[in-house]
């Protein structure tokens, strides 16, 4: 356990400058954004705007109605938090749980740190460990951010409907490493992992909103981790489906387990 601990330790310390800049680009992001917001809801031009874009697009970046751009809500969906933060929040996912075995297979330092006396179920839980805690730090900051954001421009966002947000996006976050790890245990580098994360969630967030307006699609609406991931429905009612959030977990200790699986049985000559 102790030596679990030392690992745990030197992985938040080699993570934390890199993380300081994921919290930094998130702070801006939702500072630009929420601050933006007043101005653009008292435009006289916003109506027009709002016709001209269309309903695809509208689908494309979570946004239910037209209507809805008009709340904080739907607008923080569509600028922000409907696909760019989840992209952010990938890109470090993906990063770290590549680094974790790909990674450290590419660059030949797995031999090293299974060189201690530790096994490798203890060594990819050490590193899951780290990662997780990171990432649902930086889901914690955001939210606090746009809170204490909204306050400073004097826009009306519900501290419990931001607080119902906090969990869901954790838990799509930790459903996207459950993934990610999975293709870092059998893929051959760092940048293939997090390449093929990033496909896999932007392919993922394409066809779910194909199938809000393509007919055909409709009956498969329900096989994408963004039909339970809907950030303005939930910052308006505060209400979490536990049913989605058991889904999103499900997934995440699929996704790690299998990657111990396939990581205890791989060669890594």
């Amino acid at each position: 356990m102790n030596r679990m601990f030392n690992i745990v330790k030197r992985k938040f310390r080699e993570q934390s400058r890199s993380v300081m800049f994921y919290a930094i680009g998130l702070l801006a992001y939702a500072w630009m954004i929420i601050a933006i917001f007043p101005l653009f809801s008292e435009d006289l031009m916003m109506e027009e705007y709002l016709s001209v874009l269309p309903e695809e697009l509208l689908a494309m970046l979570g946004v239910e109605d037209m209507a809805s751009m008009s709340t904080i809500e739907g607008f923080l969906t569509l600028e922000y938090l409907g696909i760019f933060f989840i992209l952010i929040l990938t890109f470090f996912v993906a990063s770290s749980a590549g680094s974790t075995i790909a990674g450290a297979i590419e660059k030949r330092t797995i031999d090293f740190q299974l060189s201690q006396p530790i096994t490798r179920m203890q060594l990819l839980l050490s590193e899951a460990f780290v990662t997780i805690a990171y990432t649902v730090g930086l889901v914690i900051f955001n939210s606090v951010a746009m809170i204490l954001l909204s306050r400073l421009h004097n826009v009306e966002l519900c501290a419990s409907g931001v607080l119902a947000f906090t969990v869901l996006a954790s838990g799509m976050m930790l459903s996207i490493y459950g993934i990610a790890i999975v293709f870092s245990s059998f893929l051959k580098s760092r940048s293939s992992v997090m390449t093929t994360t990033i496909f896999l969630v932007l392919a993922m967030h394409i066809f779910q909103s194909l199938t809000i307006f393509v007919e055909r699609l409709q009956d498969y609406e329900r096989t994408t981790l963004f039909y339970m991931y809907k950030p303005e429905e939930i910052l308006r009612t505060a209400q979490l489906d536990l049913t989605h959030m058991f889904i999103f977990i499900l997934v995440f200790l699929l996704g790690l387990a299998s990657a111990i699986f396939v990581f205890q049985r791989k060669n890594l000559s």
